[in-house]
């Protein structure tokens, strides 16, 4: 929202990125323009981008047409084609993308890619005739000030800028529910039905004799051993392998707890294949700089357990409706398999906390993270996401990891000594006792409160000890959203600093 050339671009990714995002919906009606998702896409620009954009013009024609034209010589008529055009390159990115996710899906978000790409390369090479405001006689005598001291207009290019992201956040929030994939009576019926158990142990001495107690006060052991004689004799553990970074406990599963785990499911099935799986995520992009030389791959190697990257394993298109749709997924978990979740406790700067649940998400391939499901969290702020994991790919078995606990600005936050761990056999139930411990409310979870509000009463039974024995006394909490995911990204912009670095010699 600077000059016409700019804008035009502007509005052109913003109808890009409706398209996109809503592509599924558009997908589902008669025409890609007679919805409501286009509708909203053309109030976001005459309520947020076109009153700026005229007042700029107004008052700096010249800059408006980047000094390539006096704006005194160019008539009315092409000024109010040249605002009119607005609208038309926002209708072609919004067309565009809807046409080409439902033509192939992937082609929109490459196209979104790519035209963020161009821009950014518009934004540098005209970079003095974007941000220095004048006439075209400053311009030419070279005499232009930089943008940040014309203050009025900075104060409103700053203020217009603000309001126009939030308001496009805000109604992807909206609009995204549309995706939500609602809860019928039978599945509530089948969801309430079930019997649940959550065991809750402290960890006095040995890891595995406390994971050990906690299995066998429900008969944990002998239900693995039952499940893997109905489904088959593969186990994939999901534990939490990129967390905050190479060691930094409270942030990953712990290679103690991986260890009992892996041991114990050997004593029940030792003819069991084990395979253990992680993938990329944003702040780890490349999952391997994380993995090697960890903890985690040292206890892998010890006990003969395969690990698998699933950001490089094939992919297969699957229908799991909700908020992913129809999308690629590792052909590994469409296999028969035992899903045993590994999380470790750690409190979160979007959803309050991370647990079984929130675990999950390292099942999806790390290519659709960080412009898809990432960027859909600001679209689902009740963490639908999580629920439709849930859902698609059930764990059978939870192992919670209390030993070495997050707090503060999660997920990459302190390392709190805690040491409890929670086994269940489901992820749900695992999740409600974990915000009990912490002192969190229901309704203070988004997904625990989403499925609440949905009427899905997860019953349960518990055993081992009370939440009173094992909660700390204090667990502290992340700050304001913003802030703490700033907080986040530069502790583990700081880590990848840190082990990238080389080691300093030692003197002889």
């Amino acid at each position: 929202m600077t000059t016409i050339w700019a804008d035009w671009g502007f509005l052109f990714i913003a109808g890009l990125v409706f398209g996109f995002f809503n592509s599924r919906q558009v997908a589902a009606k008669a025409s890609i323009f007679f919805n409501r998702y286009y509708l909203a896409a053309f109030l976001f620009q005459t309520l947020f981008c076109m009153p700026l954009a005229i007042y700029c013009y107004v008052v700096f024609p010249d800059w408006c047409w980047m000094y390539w034209v006096d704006a005194h010589q160019v008539p009315l008529v092409w000024v109010i084609l040249a605002f009119l055009g607005y609208y038309l390159a926002m209708s072609m990115g919004f067309g565009l993308a809807a046409f080409a996710e439902k033509l192939k899906p992937g082609l929109g978000r490459m196209i979104l890619r790519i035209c963020l790409a161009a821009f950014l390369v518009f934004l540098i090479v005209f970079f003095k005739r974007l941000f220095f405001v004048g006439s075209i006689e400053e311009f030419r005598a070279g005499a232009l000030p930089f943008f940040a001291r014309r203050e009025p207009l900075f104060a409103l290019l700053i203020v217009g800028f603000s309001l126009a992201i939030a308001a496009l956040i805000y109604i992807l929030v909206y609009l995204g529910k549309d995706l939500d994939r609602p809860w019928s009576k039978d599945d509530q019926a089948n969801f309430e039905r079930r019997k649940r158990i959550v065991s809750l142990y402290r960890v006095e001495n040995d890891v595995k004799t406390a994971l050990r107690n906690s299995l066998n006060a429900w008969s944990g052991l002998e239900y693995l051993k039952d499940l893997l004689a109905r489904q088959g004799m593969r186990v994939i553990l999901k534990p939490n392998l990129a967390g905050g970074g190479k060691g930094l406990r409270g942030t990953q599963t712990s290679p103690e707890i991986l260890a009992a785990a892996i041991d114990i499911i050997r004593e029940a099935a030792p003819q069991a294949e084990i395979i253990a799986v992680e993938s990329g995520s944003i702040f780890w992009w490349d999952l391997e700089n994380c993995y090697a030389g960890s903890g985690h791959e040292r206890v892998l190697k010890e006990k003969g357990v395969r690990f698998v990257n699933l950001s490089r394993e094939p992919l297969v298109a699957r229908d799991l409706g909700g908020r992913f749709g129809r999308d690629l997924f590792p052909a590994l978990l469409l296999q028969p398999h035992v899903l045993v979740d590994l999380p470790v406790a750690k409190t979160h700067a979007y959803f309050r906390m991370s647990g079984a649940m929130k675990n999950l998400f390292g099942l999806t391939p790390r290519a659709h993270k960080l412009l898809l499901y990432h960027s859909k969290g600001f679209a689902d702020r009740e963490g639908q996401i999580f629920i439709d994991l849930y859902r698609a790919f059930t764990p059978a078995l939870v192992i919670m990891d209390g030993i070495d606990s997050g707090e503060g600005e999660g997920p990459f936050g302190s390392a709190k000594r805690t040491d409890f761990i929670i086994t269940s056999d489901d992820a749900v139930c695992a999740d409600l006792v974990l915000a009990e411990i912490m002192g969190y409310p229901v309704k203070a979870v988004p997904y625990l409160h989403a499925l609440e509000q949905a009427g899905l009463c997860a019953k349960f039974d518990r055993v081992g000890a009370p939440v009173e024995k094992v909660r700390p006394p204090d667990w502290k909490k992340p700050s304001v959203r913003i802030l703490s995911l700033l907080i986040n990204t530069l502790r583990i912009l700081a880590h990848h600093h840190r082990i990238k670095a080389p080691a300093p010699c030692k003197k002889p």
